[in-house]
């Protein structure tokens, strides 16, 4: 190697001991991994079991003051766990409301919502978009969200249940599932 060439490779070696070559370093190597592996995909079945907000709603200001809207702040409500009845002496409306982060969906899959049984009726939104629920059986509803799904980023699913009698709630298991026809729903 010529003396300018060894100089030079001197120079780039001394550059990566230095603190901001360190530094460049370990963030080109943290960006590499990120890409590599802060990147999921939705899983087959994203059970959303979890806690939900909750809030009573007996005069009908949930449909009012649009509570099923992404922007609606739910911080202050009532935190009950997924797949539970609510009081027996109350008849009449109920909203559950989560946020959920979801990644990126392969494109040759469909995304659908499935709520297994609610007491007694359900209206539901995701991200504000007001879902056809289908029943595929007596208890299984179903819905595609690809078209208002955001994938990686926080998405508001809602729930307005409305009881006529005895213990309402969300009753039945809540997730999301891939699927590419509605035969796979049937479980």
């Amino acid at each position: 190697m010529t003396g300018r060439m060894a100089e030079s490779g001197n120079r780039f070696c001394k550059q990566q001991r230095s603190p901001q070559g360190v530094l460049l370093t370990a963030l080109l190597g943290m960006i590499a991994f990120l890409m590599a592996c802060g990147n999921p995909a939705l899983p087959d079945r994203l059970n959303l079991n979890r806690s939900w907000h909750f809030q009573y709603d007996s005069t009908g200001t949930g449909l009012r003051e649009q509570w099923f809207s992404p922007d609606t702040k739910i911080a202050g409500w009532e935190t009950v766990p997924g797949n539970s009845y609510w009081r027996d002496t109350y008849d009449g409306a109920g909203w559950f409301a989560q946020d959920v982060w979801l990644p990126k969906v392969r494109s040759d899959r469909q995304v659908a919502l499935v709520v297994t049984a609610v007491a007694d009726s359900a209206t539901v939104w995701f991200n504000g978009t007001r879902l056809d629920m289908r029943q595929y059986n007596r208890e299984l509803r179903y819905a595609d969200i690809l078209p208002v799904y955001r994938p990686r980023q926080t998405n508001r699913l809602v729930i307005m249940i409305r009881d006529t009698g005895g213990p309402g709630g969300l009753t039945g298991d809540v997730y999301l599932r891939k699927y590419q026809s509605a035969g796979e729903l049937g479980e």
